[in-house]
């Protein structure tokens, strides 16, 4: 494929002219100071356009995917009331199907310019500071200016909110050079159209509007994306602000349009490499920097490090004041910073990259700018118009100017394309073929057909109007024919001309850069000599023409190429029955149903007779035998079809003979190709001008073989003439009269290959044709020789399994426009293809994406087929054939394409139950197994069978056959815009299994007789499921429903399908399916009752609704918004059952307003008798009287039965006063509820049925006193369970209505937006609850586990549980929940416990209900329980035991690993303390405790206590032994490390149990004797260690070999500045292979050993580093019987000498070389992406990259490349060829560089693994570090954004993307994850580590939720444990829908 590549030129001056009249042109009066960029010209650059016209010529398409092709847009200066500006701006969008390769600001003559500082070439800039408009003070309300940040601005001195923190205006205007962006944000919207003009776009009111009409816009001013357009109103608007469907807070302004913006805000090219940085979210912008020479970045180099606020017109922190206001600008150069775009046409922007914007710097009168992109074409299918628009902003000259931002300026200043000229126009004509065989250059033959190309195309990126393309044929021209369209635009005429100059159809508009090609055939009559030239041009309005011509000459050679065949040469002609008798004869013959005649005439002369006749001749590879004689006769074969690919051999021409031949078609002649047969001499060959071609020898040797030519025809002919004459151009000379010999006659055929009793087909077959069925051709030996037709490799058509009955789609793969697809299949088994019945399943079909066929010339056809319900089952046979003939039979011959045949078997129909909604709803059926079993169906009744369609006009036809099956929905109601809820009844059998079985549902929204996908309201719900909102496994499906504002009001229908058979299927292998007609009202809508909660909250009152989802570790909560009011109506709101929608009195007013479930705020009527003003809280009582706080002790009761004619009720009067935000009604006691702020306590009283108080209600605080905030919202569900809302934290608590004590259930995940009022209609609750039961039991047997035998306890024994909030074994954090009693029957149960939670559960042991004496004998608390949603965790008992326990302790000490008891050691050596607790008593305790505090004189190793449970703390000593059964023993082993001082006796004690002690008592200390018996206490040990010295001594050191500092790397030698390696293990082993020793190991990796003296033996060392260390090195003399197999590997063996001390025995080791990180990305066919991996040495070595194990599907799909990228910005530098020498230290940043191959769709995959292999030198060691990068492509797969968050939580900070603290602050990370593509996700991985000098704080939380439908765990590190540092992966399992987010969380410590 050619590649563009061109640079941009000098315009012509036409052009110019053109560009500057189009702005001239729009240009108007100003009336306001300021300057900027107008309306300039789109144009393709001369060498571009030169490069297309090459290709058009070359008969090529005019652009074509690869291509690059360099446009550029010019930008004019406008100014108004001043010389010049700070800024210029220009946007190019960047075009659909295609990619950036360059960007370039240049001149008029297409030079690249480098970018300017923000000052104009009048050397005029702007203020550093505020400027003289001054300090701006900016909204910092909720929808206002809300950074992430305001450090910098407190550092500088300013409030904390940030509202008068300005940035300096030359900081706004300072950043320039060229960016891009890839946030969706920034894409071009310009209402549908593909074209940005002044007519389309967002509307926007900038403060300035001169610019709007300076460019020629009127009316409201326009910008091209969503970005620009929230910028403007955010920082350039003060007025109106025109509603674009954006959040509130991106259209609300933030400044009042004037001045400067807020700190680090306002660049219009706002992103991470700019001083500028953030946008007006108040986070980092989403412009990229580009590296470009010039460019500039907003930082002053003279001030040290990043630039303050501004803190005076002139200046900005820590500068001093500069009184200068218009004359500054600020630039650090930035050339280098960026994206390294321009050096070469390889490299190119993300793929994702949506538009590029040039910041020129400033500005003057009368210049012009410049933008050039260079665009790879990458679909040219989907090549999308150019657009570019400039921009600018205030002025920068003059004493008052320079005041403003540049968004007071913003306008899309939409530039157009040039005016094409006749110059655009390109048209070329070529040659393609000659004689039907390719053309590849050189002279062509007399008489010849030759197949001319011509290209023509639009050059220009407008379009042209009345485009004529016109041929001159040449003069030698007898005739036309086979016009084809190759692409482009189907001009062709109806009839084909015969000569002279023809004009193809006018093309009314040919668009921008559009082309086209066009083929045809021109029969030539030109002899020998001659030259045949034809011409072409192309016309347009615009100009023209432009021309092309070609010319060849002609000469008497004959093309050599023979037609080939990959199908069967066929003998159409067979001498053996063919042959004339006698010269003169002629003889008909019929083979393979094609006939014809052979006829021959005596053209003999003189005495050379004439004569005919067979010979038995053969010649290898030469089909046919006999072979027919003939001499000085024509032998004329006349075909009554016209025949493509004829084949002749004639041999024998060794005498004075030749062979002229020539092919007859309609009586026109057809010249052959001829060539030297095999194994021939060279043979004289010469092509006649008569159109003949004569074949001779050239001298008198050989004969026969030797002799020989073959003839081919690659045109049809009808006849074959062959003429056998004397010499005709070598001399005679004395050679007799000879014969000679032809083959049969060959054509290529295509048979049929199903038993010929079906009738045989076959198709004249070509390789060159274009009309073939799938991508294999090959013949059959002969027609019907396969009674599985299967002797052809047939691969056109794909057909799936048949089943009667029902309904199959074929899909055909063709090759070719042109032709007609046949098809049938033989049903009935008759053995007939019978056309013209239900057989013919295929008549004239096109590949032109009509009826079932998807798409036009895709060479796809799909077919879809219904197989009658009484097919054949037996085996039966398909045919399709593909021609350009239409109409075909099944039998017979056709001239062209491929016929194919497929044995076929029919299943049998199911039995199965059928929809009844109208027909063009489709036929959906259900396999009915079992009619009348119950199984897998809907409602009550099962299916009954069907065994035809059942569709009917009102979806009837199934309930009107005697079995009204059709129950298992009761359609409610559904209203136009708004929410509704269904509910499904369903069945389904799952052998314990769960839920198996997938509802899929429908409502025809649009009423247009289809179910379209935008109809589908379930998808794949099961019950139980997430989407099931009683989230019950209960056999009913509930869920919502939202009906589009769009959808119809006349009747329509809905579908529902239940089957196990998941998706949307045809035949669905079980279940049922029911059909309902329905009539959506218009209505406003009811709010929805389900278990939903409400607020209405934020400033402009939105009605949001609280959905609660279950997630493995609790409740998700998020707040969805249903409509907005547009003002604030905080207030009394509450739900009113009466009607079925929420009612509320606003804060201050008496008015009264409706809400309904579309979110809808409707004022009312106003309430009668003099009603008070209302407050914050109300609610509606179940007889609609609303009940709202007028006063501290006033409620108003309002009665609201008739909303209408709303009147006061009277009053509730309350006892106390009473300070509230909320309060809900409280269906079960007919209490109201709320929290009161006084006292910080759950308050109520009395609602009195809605009737006025008579006295007052008595007021009842009680609970803790531990609501401090604000509970904005308060509500009750059905079961009188009360939820509260926390303004501040967002958590959602449920609150006992008894206590008073609250359990947090969820925090929602937005923000309510302010105040806010709750409302309710008080159904299901909210989440799903557990509970927990148990009994208090006497444990007889002292097992610890209740049996049948053991009885329970009484009632009224005391259970209290607690929310143990994520720390079972801490119980200081423990939030009390309530106390309940136990049953008569000495049950308990606790209920409404949150899933999210685990519960600590507590009997109150010296409860006065307990027997006298009685002792707990299990666990008591119970820690850990775990409830489940919808269920009850049974046996959570607790057991008292009968008797008391006789507890004893032991404590010895083993050498490490082994059974030896030791009571002295040396130190370093490692022993095994092991304690055990024996219970020789009847009871068994519980709550048993040891102190085990290991003394100084040993160091904690390692334990094998659970870490939960039984758990050990070496912190504390305590051991949590917990209960022990009679007789049972429980052990506890530490591993210890013997140290040089300290303490080396261990105590260890029994400090609780809760049974007393036979014979001591745990409750003393050891220092007395329990009992004052004088018996030992056997609850009390003690072990002494003594301590070994004087043994001979090994010592050496540990280091970090890795020679920094100048030190020699992995020599074993300590030098440079080689560090110690104190996290080593050293280990000593004995003969056996114990450790015996692990000395410690200090700081400066010296150790030390004393051995003991008596040892004998060999010893080995061996040295093992910390995980991702290795060992490296050794260094050790003089050792005797040194065994060491190598030095490299940190481990050697030698027998010590006694008595001798051994000192050097060092030890090096590395740190392992690192990669990071594992990467994932998705792409599609043809796209490019960029994985980013940093390589970090930790030593000196060479360090190889490469790619190691991978697969990849489709094979051979994906190519990948690894470059460096020096500068880290992730993009690729330069391709990495070799080894890297590092050292440590050194960073090596890497791009993967994937792209995905043409053939990669849906379901394609490359995982590989990149591998950093690093050469250790002076060693023969090396490292791998891999990564693992997993590339997925095609629409179903889900693109993943990640954000990431962190606060100080010490600090209390909020979050960020950046923060700081200290050495023991807790940092609290969240990592946001988003789909943000329209596929669902799957195979999540999310991965991270733990920053540097961090460590977890506590244990991460696992799994978590991101949705409702994936759920996350932790799986690195394996052992998730506080003070873990590392990498840390969490794998996803499940399906992650579009748009779903959520957050994965880890808390660290800042470590010293």
């Amino acid at each position: 494929m050619n590649r563009i590549t061109v640079q941009l030129k000098r315009l012509s001056t036409h052009r110019l002219a053109a560009a500057f009249c189009a702005w001239f042109g729009l240009t108007v009066i100003a009336l306001a100071h300021g300057a900027w960029l107008g309306t300039g010209v789109i144009d393709l650059t001369p060498a571009t356009r030169t490069e297309i016209k090459a290709r058009v010529l070359a008969g090529e398409p005019a652009v074509q995917n690869g291509d690059i092709i360099q446009v550029f847009s010019s930008f004019p200066t406008i100014v108004d009331g001043t010389l010049d500006g700070p800024g210029g701006y220009a946007t190019m969008y960047v075009p659909e199907g295609t990619e950036v390769v360059g960007a370039f600001m240049t001149d008029a003559a297409g030079n690249e310019l480098p970018a300017r500082p923000a000052q104009a070439t009048t050397g005029s800039g702007v203020s550093k500071g505020w400027g003289p408009k001054g300090q701006q003070a900016f909204d910092v309300s909720a929808n206002g200016w809300n950074p992430e940040s305001n450090t910098a601005c407190l550092v500088a001195g300013f409030t904390v909110t940030t509202e008068d923190c300005n940035a300096g205006l030359a900081y706004i205007y300072g950043d320039t050079g060229i960016f891009y962006s890839s946030r969706s944000d920034t894409q071009l919207f310009a209402n549908g159209s593909l074209v940005a003009d002044l007519t389309n776009g967002y509307l926007v009111n900038p403060t300035n509007g001169t610019p709007w009409t300076t460019v020629g816009g009127s009316g409201t001013a326009r910008v091209h994306n969503k970005w620009d357009a929230v910028q403007i109103n955010a920082f350039g608007s003060g007025g109106t602000i025109d509603a674009n469907g954006f959040s509130t807070s991106e259209e609300t302004s933030i400044t009042g349009g004037r001045g400067a913006t807020p700190f680090r805000a306002g660049s219009p090219v706002a992103g991470p490499d700019s001083g500028s940085d953030w946008d007006r979210y108040g986070t980092t912008g989403p412009w990229q920097r580009i590296q470009y020479p010039g460019s500039c970045k907003a930082d002053d180099p003279l001030i040290v490090g990043q630039e303050g606020p501004a803190v005076s017109a002139g200046s900005v922190y820590p500068e001093t004041n500069n009184a200068d206001v218009n004359s500054e600008f600020v630039c650090t150069d930035a050339s280098a910073t960026g994206f390294s775009l321009n050096g070469s046409d390889a490299t190119q922007l993300p793929a994702a990259t949506n538009a590029v914007r040039f910041a020129f710097g400033g500005i003057a009168q009368g210049e012009v700018y410049y933008a050039s992109l260079r665009l790879r074409i990458t679909d040219v299918d989907s090549l999308s118009p150019i657009n570019a628009e400039g921009h600018g902003g205030d002025s920068a000259e003059g004493g008052a100017a320079g005041n403003d931002n540049p968004w007071r300026y913003w306008v899309a200043g939409s530039s157009v394309y040039a005016i094409p000229s006749g110059d655009d126009l390109a048209v070329g004509i070529s040659i393609s073929e000659v004689n039907g065989t390719t053309y590849t250059g050189g002279d062509i033959p007399p008489s010849a057909t030759v197949r001319y190309r011509v290209g023509y195309a639009n050059t220009s990126l407008s379009a042209m109007t009345n485009a004529v393309l016109s041929v001159t044929l040449p003069s030698q021209t007898t005739g036309t024919s086979n016009f084809e369209v190759i692409s482009g635009e189907d001009i062709l005429l109806v009839s084909d001309p015969s000569g002279g100059t023809f004009s193809f159809n006018t093309m009314a508009n040919l668009e921008g850069l559009g082309s086209g090609v066009i083929e045809f055939d021109a029969k030539l009559s030109a002899a020998g000599g001659e030259t045949v030239t034809a011409d072409t041009a192309l016309s347009s309005d615009q100009g023209g023409p432009a021309t092309g011509s070609v010319s060849v000459a002609v000469s008497p050679s004959p093309t050599e190429e023979m037609p080939g065949c990959s199908g069967t040469r066929t003998p159409i002609v067979d001498w053996a029955n063919d042959a004339p008798l006698t010269v003169g004869a002629t003889t008909a013959f019929t083979n393979h149903g094609i006939s014809g005649t052979v006829s021959t005439t005596d053209i003999s002369t003189g005495l050379r007779t004439a004569s005919i006749g067979t010979t038995n001749t053969l010649y290898p590879g030469i089909g046919g035998n006999p072979m027919l004689t003939a001499r000085y006769v024509e032998l004329r074969s006349t075909f009554a079809t016209p025949l493509n690919g004829i084949y002749v051999y004639i041999a024998d021409l060794n005498q004075n003979e030749s062979a002229t031949v020539y092919g007859l078609l309609d009586g026109v002649r057809v010249s052959p190709s001829m060539a030297d047969g095999t194994g021939s001499f060279p043979m004289t060959r010469v092509a006649n001008n008569d159109g003949s071609v004569t074949g001779e020898r050239q001298n008198a040797l050989g004969s026969g073989a030797s002799r020989a030519v073959t003839v081919g025809f690659s045109q049809p002919i009808d006849t074959l003439v062959i003429e056998h004459t004397p010499l005709q151009f070598s001399a005679p000379g004395l050679s007799p009269s000879g014969s000679m010999e032809v083959s049969d006659i060959l054509t290529c055929l295509d048979y049929s290959d199903a038993p010929s009793v079906l009738g045989d087909g076959l198709h004249n077959l070509r390789d060159s044709d274009d009309i073939l069925l799938g991508s294999i051709n090959s013949g059959d030996l002969a027609p019907g020789n396969a009674p599985n037709a299967d002797s052809d490799d047939d691969d056109g058509v794909s057909i799936p399994p048949l089943t009667q009955g029902l309904t199959s789609t074929l899909t055909a793969t063709v090759t070719g426009t042109s032709g007609y697809l046949q098809g049938w299949i033989d049903y009935n088994g008759n053995d007939v293809f019978e056309s013209g019945t239900a057989e013919q399943i295929i008549l004239d079909l096109q590949d032109d994406g009509t009826g079932s066929d998807q798409f036009a010339n895709d060479g796809q056809i799909d077919i879809e087929i219904v197989v009658p319900g009484d097919a054949v089952l037996d085996q039966t046979f398909a045919r399709f054939r593909w021609s350009s003939v239409q109409t075909l039979s099944p039998t017979g011959f056709a001239p062209d394409g491929e016929i194919e045949d497929y044995a076929v078997t029919i299943a049998a129909a199911p039995i199965v139950d059928r929809g009844d909604a109208p027909a063009s709803y489709g036929d959906p059926q259900h396999i009915i197994a079992d009619a009348g079993v119950a199984g897998t169906y809907l409602g009550a009744i099962s299916p009954d069978p069907e065994a035809v369609s059942q569709a009917s006009a009102d979806a009837t036809g199934d309930d009107l056959d005697g079995n009204d099956d059709e129950d298992g929905v009761a359609m409610p109601q559904l209203y136009v815009g708004a929410t509704g809820e269904i509910s499904v009844t369903v069945n389904e059998v799952t052998a314990g299994l769960g839920p198996i079985a997938y509802l899929q549902a429908w409502i025809d929204f649009d009423a247009d007789g289809t179910f379209d996908e935008v109809d589908m309201i379930a998808s794949n719900l099961q019950d139980g499921s997430a989407g099931d909102k009683d989230g019950l496994v209960n056999g009913v499906i509930v869920f919502d429903v939202n009906v589009p504002a769009s959808a119809t009001q006349l009747p329509t229908f809905a579908r529902f399908r239940w089957s196990t058979t998941s998706g949307v299927v045809q035949l669905a292998l079980d279940g049922e399916v029911e059909d309902y007609s329905l009539t959506l009202s218009g209505d406003s809508p009811p709010i929805v009752c389900d278990a939903g909660l409400y607020l209405i909250a934020s400033g402009d009152s939105t009605l949001k609704r609280l959905n609660f989802s279950a997630t493995p570790t609790g409740y998700a909560l998020n707040l969805q918004d249903i409509g907005a009011s547009g003002e604030n109506l905080e207030g009394s709101w509450g739900y009113n059952e009466l009607d079925g929608y929420i009612y509320g009195v606003p804060d201050g007013s008496s008015r009264l307003w409706r809400v309904d479930g579309a979110g809808a705020f409707t004022r009312m009527p106003d309430p009668t008798g003099g009603v008070e003003k209302g407050k914050t809280g109300g609610d509606v009582l179940p007889n609609g009287i609303m009940v709202y706080q007028s006063d501290r002790d006033v409620f108003q009761l309002l009665d609201i039965t008739v909303p209408t004619a709303s009147v006061n009720g009277g009053e509730l009067l309350t006892s106390d006063e009473i300070r509230t935000e909320d309060f809900a009604y409280n269906e079960q006691d007919g209490f109201l509820y709320g929290i009161d702020e006084n006292t910080g306590q759950v308050f109520k009283f009395s609602a009195n049925g809605g009737s006025a108080s008579v006295g007052t209600e008595q007021v009842t605080f009680f609970g803790p006193a531990t609501y401090t905030g604000t509970y904005g919202a308060a509500w009750f569900d059905e079961n009188g369970l009360f939820y509260v809302y926390d303004d501040a934290t967002n958590n959602v608590y449920l609150v006992d209505t008894t206590t008073g004590i609250s359990q947090r259930i969820a925090t929602s995940s937005d923000e309510e937006g302010g105040g806010n009022d709750g409302a309710s209609c008080r159904g299901p609750s909210v989440i799903p609850f557990g509970s927990v039961a148990g009994n208090i039991y006497v444990d007889q047997d002292g097992s610890d586990v209740k049996d049948g035998a053991e009885i329970n306890l009484g009632g009224g024994v005391s259970v209290s549980i607690y929310d143990d909030r994520g720390t079972p074994n801490d119980l200081s954090d423990d939030n009390f929940i309530r106390t309940v009693e136990t049953l008569a029957d000495g049950t308990y149960t606790i209920g409404n416990l949150s899933g999210g939670s685990t519960y600590r559960i507590e009997v109150d042991e010296a409860d006065t209900d307990l027997p006298a004496g009685s002792t707990i004998g299990t666990s008591n608390p119970l820690v850990s329980v775990s409830v489940v949603p919808n269920a009850t965790t049974q046996d959570q008992n607790f057991g008292f035991d009968p008797g008391e326990s006789d507890l004893s302790i032991t404590k010895v000490a083993y050498k490490a690993n082994t059974s030896t008891v030791i009571t002295e050691a040396t130190a370093g050596d490692l022993i095994d303390w092991v304690i055990s607790v024996n219970n020789s008593g009847p009871g068994s305790p519980s709550n048993v405790t040891v102190i085990e505090k290991l003394p100084d004189g040993f160091e904690y190793l390692s334990d094998d206590a659970p870490a939960t449970g039984d758990y050990f703390d070496p912190s504390t000593g305590v051991w949590f032994v917990d209960e022990i059964l009679s007789g049972a023993v429980e052990t506890l082993t530490i591993q210890v490390r013997v140290l040089e001082t300290g303490t080396h006796i261990n105590e260890v004690e029994i400090i609780r149990s809760s049974l007393p002690d036979s014979d001591s008592d745990v409750e003393v200390g050891s220092k007395t004797d329990d009992l004052s018996d004088g018996i030992a206490d056997d609850d009390e040990d003690s072990y002494e260690i003594t301590l070994k010295t004087g043994g001979p001594t090994l010592s050496g050191r540990v280091f970090n070999d890795n020679g920094t500092g100048g030190g020699t790397a992995h020599d074993g030698e300590f030098n440079g500045a080689e560090s110690g390696a104190p996290a080593s293990t050293l280990s000593i082993l004995n003969d056996s292979g114990d450790t015996i020793a692990q000395p410690k190991i200090a700081a400066d990796g010296t150790w030390s050993y004393a051995l003991d003296g008596s040892y004998t033996g060999p010893l080995t060392l061996t040295v093992t580093p910390e995980t991702g260390w290795m060992p490296v090195s050794e260094n050790k003399s003089g050792l005797p019987t040194l065994v060491d197999a190598s030095v490299y590997d940190g481990t050697y063996t030698f027998t010590p000498t006694a008595a001798t001390d051994y000192a050097d025995l060092d030890f090096g080791v590395i740190e392992e070389p690192r990669l990071t990180e594992d990467q994932t990305a998705n792409i599609a066919a043809g796209q490019v992406v960029n994985l980013t991996h940093e390589y970090f040495a930790t030593t000196t070595g060479d360090v190889t990259f490469i790619y190691g194990d991978n697969s990849q599907t489709p094979a051979n799909g994906y190519s990948a490349g690894i470059f460096l990228d020096p500068d880290c910005d992730g993009t690729p530098d330069t391709a990495l060829t070799g080894a890297i020498a590092v050292v440590d230290g050194d960073q090596i940043c890497l791009v993967s560089r994937i792209s995905a191959g043409a053939g990669v769709g849906p379901g394609g995959s490359f995982v590989y693994d990149l591998e950093a292999r690093t050469a250790l030198v002076n060693t023969p060691l090396s490292t791998v570090a891999i990564n693992t990068d997993r590339i997925t492509s095609g629409a179903g797969a889900g693109l993943i954004s990640l954000r990431k968050t962190v606060r100080n939580e010490t600090e209390n900070t909020p979050e960020s993307t950046a923060n700081s603290g200290g050495v023991g602050d807790v940092l609290a990370y969240r990592i946001y994850v988003e789909n943000v593509s329209p596929s669902a996700a799957t195979d999540v991985i999310i991965f991270d580590r733990t920053p540097a000098y961090t460590s977890l704080s506590e244990p991460v939380s696992t799994p978590v939720s991101l949705g409702s439908s994936i759920s996350c765990s932790l799986t690195v590190p394996a052992i998730n444990v506080a003070g873990y540092a590392g990498p840390l992966r969490w794998d996803c399992a499940g399906s992650y829908p579009p748009s779903a987010a959520g957050f994965v969380a880890f808390k660290v410590q800042i470590d010293p």
